[in-house]
């Protein structure tokens, strides 16, 4: 029984830090964009020629496919980890009915 506790919070500990992650690396990304963004007006404000312009239009450009390539390869990622969450959900959820059985036998 013990043991099967001992899963149970292993097992609710891997889902915390899993959803951790997740916010952490969404909110990480979200903020480099919106740096990039403010530090391109922050520029074009300080009256940066055009050519100059054109190369962070350009750099930017580059910035959003390599964030789109990434968001593509995170939602590979997520939906993998939503396979293993859901398998974690399912394994708690036995160890749980494993738990009750045992203290009804109790």
């Amino acid at each position: 029984r013990n043991r099967l506790r001992a899963r149970l919070e292993d097992t609710e500990e891997e889902l915390y830090q899993e959803r951790e992650r997740r916010v952490y690396a969404e909110g990480r990304r979200r903020e480099e964009l919106e740096e990039a963004a403010e530090d391109m007006f922050v520029d074009a404000e300080k009256g940066s020629n055009s050519t100059d312009l054109e190369r962070q239009v350009g750099d930017l450009e580059e910035e959003v496919e390599a964030a789109t390539f990434c968001i593509g390869a995170v939602r590979v990622k997520n939906w993998k980890r939503n396979i293993q969450y859901t398998n974690l959900v399912a394994e708690q959820s036995v160890l749980r009915a494993e738990i009750e059985n045992l203290q009804n036998l109790i």
